[in-house]
């Protein structure tokens, strides 16, 4: 995976994973599954924001 730079500060981020539905309503093995995966792919960011509706 590509990383893209953050700014100017030269540091190397992948492109993020959003985390929004984990749980409501993907069930939690399937959730930990999706993370596993990305990780294998190579996200270095995950979006855990807690969102309001």
């Amino acid at each position: 995976m590509e990383d893209r730079q953050l700014g100017r500060t030269g540091e190397g981020l992948s492109p993020f994973f959003g985390t929004d539905n984990f749980a409501d309503p993907t069930p939690l093995p399937e959730c930990i599954r999706m993370r596993d995966r990305a990780f294998d792919a190579g996200i270095n960011l995950l979006d855990t924001a807690e969102t309001t509706r």
